[in-house]
């Protein structure tokens, strides 16, 4: 995991840099830009060398569980690692800090040697070939000669990537081959190479299958090889922390080892990834939005072409789950993630990786508990009182897990972690946040999220580099937001606003939202609501939710018009939504691929207009019978479209027959 630590480090080089050219470049204090010259230079060239250490380290990582030396050499490059990030943290709080900084990482692939696996088949195949020879090309023209007319079963096992077969393997035998061919991987993509007719996914043991075999390995040496009555209650439990896993007698005593090849296998920049979702509680619901929110201000997602940082980071999780590392629990109802949980077995190797590598570490009330020196840690225990958080200098992230804490028992903590980049109290009891907090200028991320408080205080704004906050203390109504909200222009997300004149207009500042909920909003609000959020061009999701009274809540409102939201994906109409809509229009929203959902909700809605929006929720209006019973209700359904094969087609209703 050092090549991991030491690419996030490269990423926040880069980062230093750039904050450089900005605050400098057209700075007029040339005198300070010239005395700071030299240091940037050194910075580059720490960069370029520690680019050069990374092709290293990625085969050296292989060997640090074997030979001492690596080990040692290894550990050394992250403790190292470690204080050029803390130096870099402190340089970039005297530029005033960045808007998005922490670390970055870059991929790192299986290496495959193609050559060997084709001599491989040769030798399984007998084929007549030189063993020297190490050709592709003369080694693809041997096996297709010698397999020619014949027929075969070729057996791969544990296939990392498809482009190994579709690229390397596949080529090598005719089109018209009549054989077969079994691939056994741990990653769905690769399955997904075969046929759903074809595919074999293994399924988890029935209970009294895994009690059996269980049993058979572990009083191996009784003549009945079961267990003792005294132990069958034992045994039950050791068999329910293992659930769902294929074979309890293959994985239990190998675990370990399976895990550390997938782990090995894992690019750079899902390393960091999963070894965070290890830091949250046992059986621990992991929601998407959190996860994404955690990864990206953690700087574990680098933003790519086309792709926002929140789709980046969708992706990867997607990526652990497909690797199985994950466990989905939930999908929404477009298909998504909507929440998992990593598997207990998987998540206790995990957690001694990430304390080995210092990454991070859990504390559960242990009597000898040393924090030092992970940059991490997650509190599981109210008796907090035997933590020594008195010098916590390296630490980067507190996650409190754990609903009545002393508050009061932290702000040793606090106080000395001034580089502190995440604070997480989501589920806590606290209703005031201890002055402390206001002076950790590198936090980005604040959880908030379930707890007692009602107010934020006004000296939020002194946090310049937050980016989330997370305030969803109540259902029934909004947090009043502080006039200091205005100063948090780094902001990504912000949740759960109380609706009121002064706070809308303090929000428009917040140009960098790509997340914003508001709550208790009125018709007094509109025009100052609407010209906030034309100003948030990066807005990924909005949440509007208006006050209960009916009598406030828009009753006259008959038309409503959505238009050029470029980014808007999703629309949902809760089950109360009420009142005299009867026109619906969306207008240049090319990311909108469903209808609204909810849409059975407006029951008086006349007429729903779709003017440019993604071709896919076009044609599935069109063709798809479950999306057209949605719709059913409604008279007039309006599709306009520049694309090729779209004109204008207008689909309307009587009864439930629809006719286009």
């Amino acid at each position: 995991m050092a090549g991991a630590v030491v690419g996030a480090l490269i990423g926040k080089l880069d980062a230093a840099v750039a904050k450089e050219a900005a605050t400098y470049g057209a700075s007029l204090l040339y005198k300070d830009a010239s005395a700071l010259k030299g240091l940037f230079g050194e910075i580059c060239r720490a960069e370029r060398e520690l680019e050069s250490m990374k092709t290293y380290l990625r085969e050296s990582e292989k060997f640090m569980d074997t030979d001492e030396t690596i080990s040692i050499f290894i550990k050394t490059i992250r403790e190292l690692s470690f204080r050029i990030e803390d130096v870099v943290d402190e340089f970039m709080y005297k530029l005033h800090g960045n808007k998005h900084g922490g670390f970055a990482a870059r991929i790192k692939k299986k290496s495959y040697k193609v050559e060997n696996l084709l001599k491989k088949i040769c030798t399984e195949f007998n084929v007549p070939v030189d063993s020297s020879i190490m050709d592709m090309r003369r080694l693809v023209y041997a096996i297709r000669r010698h397999l020619e007319g014949k027929r075969f079963i070729l057996v791969l096992d544990d296939v990392w990537e498809k482009e190994v077969w579709i690229n390397n393997i596949m080529p090598v035998f005719p089109a018209n081959c009549t054989s077969r061919f079994v691939l056994t991987s741990r990653l769905s993509e690769v399955a997904s190479l075969a046929s759903s007719n074809c595919a074999i996914e293994l399924k988890p043991l029935q209970g009294h299958h895994s009690y059996m075999l269980f049993c058979k390995l572990a009083f191996w040496d009784n003549d009945d090889k079961r267990c003792p009555p005294e132990l069958s209650d034992l045994a039950t439990k050791f068999l329910q922390k293992c659930e769902e896993l294929q074979s309890v007698r293959n994985t239990i005593p190998g675990v370990e080892t399976i895990l550390k090849v997938s782990l090995e296998d894992l690019p750079y920049e899902l390393k960091n990834c999963f070894l965070h979702c290890a830091i949250f509680p046992e059986d621990y619901k992991l929601k998407r939005r959190r996860l994404i929110r955690h990864w990206i201000t953690s700087g574990f997602i680098k933003k790519k072409e086309n792709k926002t940082l929140e789709q980046v980071a969708e992706g990867y999780l997607n990526d652990l789950v497909n690797r199985s590392l994950l466990q989905v629990v939930m999908n929404n109802e477009f298909g998504r993630v909507k929440c998992c949980r990593m598997h207990d077995v998987i998540r206790h190797i995990a957690i001694e990786k990430a304390e080995k590598e210092c990454f991070g570490q859990v504390y559960e009330g242990n009597w000898t508990f040393l924090v030092h020196p992970t940059r991490r840690l997650s509190i599981q225990s109210t008796n907090i009182e035997l933590l020594n958080l008195s010098s916590a200098t390296h630490l980067r992230q507190i996650h409190v897990s754990t609903r009545f804490v002393d508050i009061d028992r932290l702000r040793p903590i606090l106080s000395s972690s001034v580089l502190l980049s995440t604070l997480d109290l989501q589920g806590t009891e606290i209703k005031v946040l201890p002055n402390e907090i206001f002076s950790l200028f590198n936090l980005r991320f604040l959880g908030l999220r379930n707890t007692k408080m009602e107010v934020l205080p006004e000296a939020i704004g002194r946090l310049a580099n937050l980016e989330v906050t997370e305030g969803s203390f109540s259902r029934n109504h909004g947090v009043k937001m502080p006039r200091g909200i205005k100063n948090l222009t780094g902001l990504h997300a912000l949740q759960n606003v109380k609706a009121t004149s002064e706070t809308l207009c303090d929000v428009a500042a917040l140009i960098e939202l790509r997340t914003f909920s508001v709550d208790d909003v009125t018709c007094e609000h509109s025009l100052i609501l609407r010209n906030a959020l034309l100003k948030m061009s990066n807005l990924v999701s909005l949440s509007i939710t208006t006050m209960s009274n009916e009598n406030e809540s828009f009753p006259r409102l008959k038309e409503l018009r959505v238009w050029c939201a470029p980014q808007l994906n999703r629309v949902e109409i809760e089950e109360d939504a009420r009142g005299s809509l009867a026109k619906l229009w969306f207008v240049e929203c090319p990311e909108l691929k469903r209808l609204p959902h909810g849409l059975k909700y407006l029951a008086i809605l006349d007429e729903l207009h779709l003017v440019n929006t993604a071709v896919e929720l076009i044609e599935l209006a069109n063709e798809c019978e479950e999306e057209l019973m949605k719709i059913s209700h409604i008279r007039k359904f309006t599709i306009i479209s520049n694309e090729k094969n779209f004109t204008r087609r207008i689909v309307s209703s009587e009864g439930n027959e629809f006719a286009c």
